[in-house]
């Protein structure tokens, strides 16, 4: 046995390649990678997976971990999306994969790799690592890794209990992933179902107020601004309190969701409404081929060209001197850069526009999985909501469906139902969205 401690210089799964220039034929008997974990970094996984597959045959890669750590990735769509990322690196590269999520004890804590060769359909060599470090990049001293401790051996009967050891997990702890809790009362499924749905907020700022030009006025300005009220509104600027805007674009918003949307599709909470991500994704998804999107974006992009802005600025640096000259607005040099680049930035980012033209901002729950006073506060604002709810609304009847059957898989749109939202989505001209004026 040896015992080692892993630092910036050493890393583990660099030891792992050099523990086995030990094994005899390597190129030719099949070889196997067990992986048991705690946290999981699948990105970490897949690297390993490449890195002992550089040393020797490798032919089958297995791994166990903590169930809670379906919803560490958010959700266990997520969780399945990361442990398919596995399995297409390890078929890649000619092995199988098969993986188990355990619920052993508040927490499978334990962490060990092992490399397994098989000759003749039996165990011939091998090797463990037995360690304190989980399966993730800083753990593996894949990158700026954490200090962790480790201890090897290749004994033929420490090899046999760790082989027993994994089997008594897979067989005795292994839960389905879909469904990996008892009662709708645990953490685990509460974190899961918020994340399993998308928070939003109205945006309290139109987009021709976002994008207009701000001029804060002198006090010479708030004082005349009166008198002059009508010359300011022929060049376009409104007056504000203390301050003058003028709108150097030509567009008009209108909303794309329908007032009923809010009531049926979301719920209140303390992050916002909450949006399954089985509605929201129907809605995001009919924003792309939505018309009155595609002309509102046309529009905004062929006024925001580069040379489209850069003649806005020079025809406002105009506007800006003679204001600024007759003492009416504070001079700002930087005032109309920032505009360009404001308005620069929003013409090339693709979901701003669709948020704005849905009128909505949506954010993914902001918490980790450890977070958990926070989470139980939002879960129970969200569960308060659906108590006070008068009718039972299309997201209502999924979220209770959820917690009856302590199951996030009913967080599912049927048939019927995806069709009834996306008939509301295309009624555009009952409906619309932000289009060009």
């Amino acid at each position: 046995m040896t015992l080692s401690l892993h630092d910036d210089h050493d890393g583990l799964q660099a030891q792992m390649k050099l523990g086995m220039g030990s094994f005899e034929k390597r190129r030719q008997h099949r070889h196997e990678l067990r992986i048991l974990t705690c946290f999981i970094d699948f990105d970490a996984v897949r690297g390993l997976v490449a890195a002992i597959a550089q040393e020797v045959r490798l032919t089958d890669v297995r791994l166990i971990f903590d169930y809670s750590e379906i919803y560490r990735q958010r959700t266990p769509d997520q969780a399945i999306a990361g442990l398919s990322s596995i399995e297409g690196r390890c078929h890649e590269l000619g092995a199988s994969f098969t993986w188990n999520a355990v619920k052993a004890g508040a927490l499978m804590h334990a962490k060990a790799f092992a490399v397994v060769q098989h000759k003749g359909g039996a165990v011939h060599d091998g090797r463990i690592w037995v360690t304190s470090g989980n399966a993730t990049a800083r753990g593996l001293g894949q990158r700026t890794p954490n200090f962790e401790l480790s201890l090897t051996t290749d004994r033929r009967r420490d090899l046999k209990s760790f082989l027993t050891i994994w089997e008594d997990l897979e067989n005795r702890y292994s839960v389905d992933i879909g469904r990996p809790v008892r009662k709708a009362e645990d953490y685990g499924f509460k974190y899961g179902l918020l994340a399993s749905g998308t928070f939003l907020h109205r945006w309290a700022t139109p987009l021709a107020a976002q994008l207009a030009l701000r001029y804060p006025m002198t006090e010479r300005g708030r004082r005349d601004a009166v008198t002059v009220a009508d010359l300011i509104k022929d060049q376009g600027f409104e007056l504000g309190v203390g301050s003058l805007s003028r709108q150097p674009l030509a567009f008009k918003a209108r909303k794309v969701l329908p007032r009923s949307f809010s009531r049926d599709y979301t719920v209140d909470t303390l992050l916002g409404r909450w949006c399954p991500h089985c509605v929201w994704s129907v809605v995001s998804a009919s924003v792309s081929g939505n018309a009155a999107f595609q002309a509102f974006r046309a529009s905004f992009r062929r006024q925001t060209t580069s040379e489209s802005l850069d003649r806005i600025v020079a025809d406002e640096a105009v506007r800006e001197g003679a204001l600024v000259a007759r003492g009416f607005v504070e001079a700002d040099e930087d005032r109309l850069g920032r505009w360009r680049e404001r308005t620069a930035t929003l013409r090339d980012d693709e979901a701003r526009l669709e948020r704005i033209f849905l009128d909505y901002q949506d954010f993914e729950l902001p918490y980790a999985y450890e977070a958990k006073s926070d989470v139980e506060e939002v879960f129970r604002s969200l569960s308060d909501s659906m108590e006070m709810a008068r009718r039972e609304s299309v997201t209502v009847k999924l979220a209770r469906s959820a917690i009856t059957k302590a199951d996030l898989r009913a967080l599912a749109l049927g048939d019927d139902e995806r069709e009834a939202l996306s008939r509301i989505l295309r009624q555009g001209s009952g409906h619309p969205g932000s289009t060009a004026a």
